[in-house]
């Protein structure tokens, strides 16, 4: 399975996608494209840190990735930026869920999103006080 680089050329390789989420300098934020709020978050956090048109916007990496029938969006940082992905979250009533990974069922079973670990956060919704543990 290979993500759509959004620029209309030809995917990336499955083995520099790998080393890409591989490598411990970046951090990645996933959710469904359709995640009310979704889209609002990657352009603050794009045009907020990281414009288009400058040398900052490389270190902005978006990929488009077509997993169980839906579209999913993940976004990628530098690590040290995290906190940049974190603010815009709260900004938007969302926030980077380190607590579990995406896993769908499908025909064969379980399934879970290709992108995981510890440095991939899926983008959900912030917890009403009333959700905090205590």
């Amino acid at each position: 399975m290979r993500p759509d680089n959004g620029e209309g050329s030809a995917p990336e390789s499955e083995e520099a996608t790998q080393a890409f989420f591989a490598d411990p300098n970046w951090v990645h934020v996933v959710t469904l494209i359709e995640r009310p709020g979704a889209m609002e978050f990657f352009h603050d956090v794009e045009w907020t840190h990281y414009p288009p048109n400058t040398a900052k916007n490389d270190a902005f990496q978006m990929r488009l990735w077509n997993w169980q029938g839906l579209v999913w969006v993940i976004a990628s940082v530098p690590i040290a930026d995290k906190h940049f992905m974190v603010d815009a979250a709260a900004r938007h009533g969302l926030r980077l869920a380190a607590d579990y990974s995406i896993v769908m069922a499908g025909p064969a079973g379980l399934s879970r999103f290709p992108v995981h670990g510890e440095r991939v956060f899926p983008l959900q919704p912030a917890r009403k006080a009333s959700e905090k543990a205590a």
